[in-house]
């Protein structure tokens, strides 16, 4: 099977089942940029910090409320995960021999 995701968004005030679920996904899919997006206020839960240190994880952008999370989506939150993207896959390529 193959897998074409390339980032992933998340708030991180969610499920409970969410942590170990994104834990597997960050561990195993190297390439795949993971930005938290928490609630201004809320803090993720105690699990996060480690995720937090690995290469495919950015820095949370925390929203005040809906309007301030869709003014920001684009340029604050999507694009510095698509140069994750790019990033990782420059370091995960094959070097030319």
């Amino acid at each position: 099977m193959r897998f074409r995701c390339s980032r992933i968004f998340l708030t991180t005030g969610g499920p409970k089942s969410i942590p170990q679920e994104l834990f597997t996904v960050v561990k195993s899919l190297r390439s795949v940029a993971v930005q938290p997006i928490p609630l201004q206020g809320h803090k993720p839960w105690g699990m996060f910090d480690t995720l937090r240190r690995e290469v495919n994880v950015l820095e949370p952008v925390a929203y005040k409320n809906l309007a301030d999370l869709e003014r920001r989506l684009a340029r604050e939150i999507v694009a510095p995960a698509e140069q994750r993207v790019r990033e990782l896959a420059a370091q995960l390529s094959p070097s030319p021999r």
